[in-house]
């Protein structure tokens, strides 16, 4: 009877530390996150996101990551949203390489459009550059994501 308490507190301890560890997991997947305010109240948001799918402990490995520009009107509404994503080649503790960079977006509100999109990279940073334009306003966007040696994403 003992025996079997131990096993079913065991497993109980295992079930709950998977799903600790799952939940730890999925909500560091947001770096780190910056709001800029304009005077008209609408405002722009800025998040790193880490998107790396298989973590692993080896020299070598991959990395992929993605910084997102949204614009939101003073209702709160995303009118558009810019994507820059990267993937870095990582090897542990010595150098980081960014191997690619693609961006994409989303228009909300058919007021804006977007033109001019670019995404590059060099050595560890990826770069991404648009310009979104209503016939009020024009916005340059103009984004980087750099992975270091050891895999932080900034």
């Amino acid at each position: 009877m003992k025996k079997l308490i131990l096993f079913v507190l065991g497993f109980i301890f295992f079930s709950s530390t998977i799903k600790l560890n799952a939940q730890s997991i999925e909500q560091n997947n947001v770096i780190q996150t910056q709001t800029i305010y304009y005077e008209n109240n609408e405002y722009l948001v800025i998040t790193i996101i880490d998107e790396t799918q298989n973590i692993t402990r080896a020299n070598k490995y991959t990395k992929t990551g993605s910084v997102q520009a949204e614009k939101y009107n003073n209702s709160n509404i995303c009118l558009w949203t810019y994507t820059l994503t990267a993937k870095y080649t990582v090897f542990a503790g010595i150098e980081a390489t960014c191997t690619s960079a693609t961006y994409s977006t989303t228009i909300n509100n058919s007021a804006w459009s977007f033109s001019n999109g670019l995404a590059y990279y060099d050595d560890n940073t990826a770069y991404g550059k648009g310009t979104f334009t209503s016939s009020t306003n024009t916005e340059f966007i103009n984004l980087s994501l750099t992975c270091d040696e050891f895999g932080n994403l900034y």
